[in-house]
């Protein structure tokens, strides 16, 4: 295949009753993904229907004629899959992915939730308090509460406006009967399509598709016809006010629907604004001139009329002087806005991104179904990108003109920030606009450039063991030769992170990970990004609680320019001193908005309780006392003396030159001189002494909570029965969301929770509920956990719970980055870079007896709650 030319083989029928499927055959994984998309969403909701189509999402796995409540969640899970659905403004879709040998049962049970909904109404009204407990924790999150503002302020007449989730009221007072009319009217084969994606045979995959689906009577489908959107003539502003520490600011013009021709240069336009560190908004807003927190700019280009949606997200002081700084970066980047070069960069890297979108089933599916369900042709993205490639410079300029007009802004903006202020800032950037815009529209655009091939790919399916090679003192090399498709993934870890700190340097790895791609000795952080993007190389960096490092991703070509970049990179980091001071005001801000966080602060006191005395009490950001101490000496100092000293693992995968990777890193050690000194950080002795809650409250819709015991370290001899335990407790099939969520509706999130630490860890569960519900939730928590200790659990659900494990390692070994990723930590803690092999086998070897022991072990101690109650909370 050529590469930038794989066009997946796809077929594409239709059954009698209306209803089309696509079947796209891929062998790389044993898995496959099932999916039914139904043309319809929330913009197709009437007044007093607002929020019913995502309300009837989640009532499709209240059971249905042939299966029982929670029972469909059961079997996916126990077949080691993963099941979800979703609601968007214009479609929803429901999606398992699990292994080739559910094909079969999969098809099934999406048939009958589809088809044949019980819409029982005990199940109806327990569902409405789970509904309205995800309204409650959107009200809670400052970017969901944001994205409102800016789709209020956007439309005016088109049901886009309106929140997917619908409103509280609607959701209470909708009758089962209407629900149901709803769903008979939208809900037909005629306005559906069934996808299936990976590893599957055509004659089986039909057979059963034609059973379950093709019997079921076509129903007409009455039109529904939504308000056409005002056009805009002047612009409009919108404050919100919202108690978040940050300001989120939206700035968006309307461009139209994903079928009009100008939508490619839209889309180049967006990227070439924000796509990297590289990009104009992100070097000049974020980077240089700090006048962001975050910026971004993005095209929603839906089959209605879409917005292109500058986002950014800003401290209170970065406030006066935001408007002018962006009118500023838009009028120095002028003639880069639309240059041939951004251009072909934009395309390559558009173009590359395919080959990884082909790494999973689900990545497949997700393309294909976007295809079909907005231009009805799954192969539709052949044509478009037939039609980037054809944007110029001229074509760029010109879709400025047409769509960023200055009588065309929206602003929305979510902030506790002065209402009168913001608005009287915004008037005056629009003003401002005007001039800035006739300047950009003057620019004379450069003639266009030849955007190159890429190079050739032979796709080779053989099978090849990973490798692990001692390549110095402390460091180790693991590889593994896969040939599927042409994506690498590199990752490197060096023992440190927070386990290195102590309360005055707290924060310094995070530091380091912040500004590790700040340049180096030979190029600036703003060449560092420019050569990277366009090398089409993902490079980034990372810090944890017991490691620090960096990673990459490329496509094989680039393979030998990726390696000298990351190599010169590891060895001679220069921590720009623009950039630590940059990423210190960051954290100083992340720190000051933390109340915007609730679950993290509930998580962050129970960390600092359970370790206290050792470095994983304290915060991988820092703290603000620690921050003040923190400097670019002590960033070169802990990484120069971290890769002579510590303990290194690099584990690549992909479509690599196991030669030139050897050799390159081989000679890299060579050059720096190890002197490898191995240190001890487990945590020693950890022990709670007295059951104990730690509380704190914020207004906020909901409570947080947090229920711990002292857990396993990452080599106990019991992990993977720890891991069983954790599956039955898990998912929408486990014991914590069948008994908390679907029989007593207390929230919409509830899951167990497992840290797995150096020496030792924690395990218990966590909720976010409404303030009332917090004790309840607590009690049937502590029920849950007492079960475990005094009854054995069934043969059925270990085995269930083995199988939904071994399943996800299926699943989580399509990416090349997430195989890379396993055996990098796996190897790092002391497992062995092999462990995944052995996985299976452990998982099936837990019995339920040691299930049973080991809850006595971990629930009979002390424990510790740690709760941020929302503000109906009684203290």
């Amino acid at each position: 295949m050529a590469m930038g030319e794989n066009y997946l083989m796809y077929k594409k029928y239709q059954l009698s009753n209306g209803m089309n499927v696509i079947l796209a055959q891929s062998k790389k994984s044993p898995v496959v993904s099932a999916q039914v998309w139904v043309r319809n969403g929330s913009a197709d909701e009437q007044k007093g229907e607002e929020g019913v189509s995502h309300f009837i999402e989640h009532l499709l796995f209240k059971g249905t004629d042939k299966y029982g409540v929670g029972e469909i969640a059961n079997r996916v899970e126990a077949a080691g899959g993963q099941l979800n659905a979703y609601t968007s403004f214009d479609q929803t879709v429901y999606y398992m992915t699990l292994s080739k040998d559910y094909m079969a049962e999969a098809v099934d049970m999406l048939s009958e939730m589809l088809c044949h909904p019980r819409f029982d109404k005990e199940e109806i009204d327990n569902e409405r308090e789970v509904v309205i407990e995800e309204i409650k924790r959107g009200m809670d999150s400052p970017g969901r509460v944001a994205s409102r503002t800016l789709f209020e302020t956007s439309y005016k007449k088109h049901p886009y406006r309106r929140p997917v989730i619908g409103y509280e009221k609607v959701v209470k007072n909708i009758s089962p009967k209407k629900i149901q009319t709803f769903f008979k009217e939208r809900y037909s084969t005629k306005n559906m399509f069934f996808l299936l994606s990976g590893d599957f045979e055509d004659k089986e995959a039909k057979k059963v598709i034609e059973e379950k689906f093709g019997k079921v009577k076509a129903s007409k489908v009455p039109k529904r016809v939504r308000p056409k959107e005002e056009k805009q003539e002047k612009p409009r502003i919108k404050v919100q006010s919202a108690d978040f520490e940050n300001t989120f600011c939206f700035v968006s013009w309307p461009i139209p629907h994903v079928k009009h021709k100008d939508v490619p240069a839209l889309d180049i336009l967006s990227m070439i604004l924000s796509y990297s560190d590289s990009s104009i908004l992100t070097r000049k807003m974020r980077n240089e001139k700090r006048a962001a927190n975050s910026i971004s700019c993005s095209t929603f280009t839906p089959n209605g009329p879409g917005i292109l949606t500058i986002k950014s997200s800003l401290s209170k002081e970065q406030i006066p002087a935001y408007y002018e700084e962006l009118l500023a970066s838009m009028l120095e980047a002028k003639e880069e806005m639309f240059s041939p070069e951004e251009i072909a960069s934009s395309v390559s890297t558009l173009e590359s991104l395919e080959f990884y979108s082909m790494e999973t089933v689900d990545g497949m599916a997700n393309k294909f179904g976007t295809y079909e369900f907005l231009l009805n042709d799954p192969g539709a993205f052949k044509e478009y990108f037939k039609e980037i490639r054809k944007v110029t410079p001229e074509d760029l300029i010109r879709v400025f003109k047409k769509y960023l007009k200055p009588e065309k802004i929206s602003i929305g903006i979510t902030s506790n920030y002065e209402e009168k202020t913001l608005k009287s800032l915004s008037r005056k950037f629009i003003k401002n606009y005007e001039a800035v815009y006739k300047e950009i529209a003057k620019v004379k655009v450069k003639k266009p450039k030849r955007i190159g091939k890429l190079p050739s790919f032979k796709a080779d399916k053989s099978e090849k063991k990973a490798v692990k090679l001692n390549i110095a003192k402390g460091v180790d090399l693991i590889y593994l030769e896969t040939y599927e498709t042409p994506t690498i993934s590199l990752d490197i870890a060096i023992e440190g992170g927070l386990i290195s700190e102590n309360q005055d340097n707290n924060g310094v790895f995070n530091l380091i990970g912040d500004c590790f791609l700040s340049g180096n000795q030979r190029m600036s952080e703003q060449e560092l990004a420019s050569v990277l993007h366009k090398e089409n190389i993902h490079m980034g960096a990372f810090s944890g609680r017991n490691t620090y490092g960096v990673n990459l991703s490329c496509l094989s070509h680039k393979f030998a320019n990726a390696l000298d970049i990351m190599t010169e990179q590891l060895r001679e980091p220069k921590f720009e001193e623009q950039a630590i001071q940059r990423e210190l005001s960051l954290s100083k801000n992340y720190l000051s908005t933390q109340n915007d966080r609730p679950a993290q602060i509930a998580h962050s006191a129970l960390m600092a309780k359970m370790f206290k005395g050792h470095p994983y009490a304290m915060d991988v950001i820092g703290t603000e006392k620690s921050l003040q101490k923190l400097t670019r000496e002590m960033c070169i100092q802990m990484h120069a003396e971290s890769l002579l000293k510590r303990k290194i693992v690099i584990s690549c995968v992909g479509a690599i030159d196991p030669k030139l990777l050897v050799s390159k890193f081989k000679e890299f050690f060579k050059s720096i001189k190890r002197d490898y000194q191995a240190k001890d950080f487990a945590v020693k002795d950890l022990k709670i002494d007295k059951t104990q809650r730690i509380e704190s409250s914020l207004p906020k819709e909901q409570s947080h909570v947090f229920y711990t015991f002292k857990g396993l370290s990452y080599t106990d001899s019991d992990r993977y029965v720890l891991r069983v335990m954790e599956s039955i407790l898990s998912g929408q099939g486990g014991r914590l969301f069948m008994n908390l969520r679907d029989r007593a509706s207390l929230a919409y999130t509830v899951s167990p929770m497992r840290f797995e630490g150096l020496g030792a860890g924690y395990f218990g569960a966590y909720i976010g509920c409404s303030p009332e519900k917090s004790e309840k939730a607590i009690s049937m928590m502590k029920d849950e956990f007492d079960q475990l200790m005094n009854e054995l659990v069934s043969e059925e659900e270990l085995v269930n719970a083995k199988q939904n494990l071994i399943g996800k390692i299926d699943i989580q070994s399509q990416r090349n980055s997430s195989i890379a990723n396993r055996m990098l930590f796996d190897e790092m803690y002391g497992m062995g870079f092999d462990e995944r092999l052995k996985m299976r086998k452990k998982i099936n070897s837990v019995t339920r007896s040691e299930i049973q022991a080991l809850a006595k072990k971990i629930f009979s101690e002390k424990h510790l709650i740690s709760i941020v109650h929302g503000q109906a909370s009684k203290n």
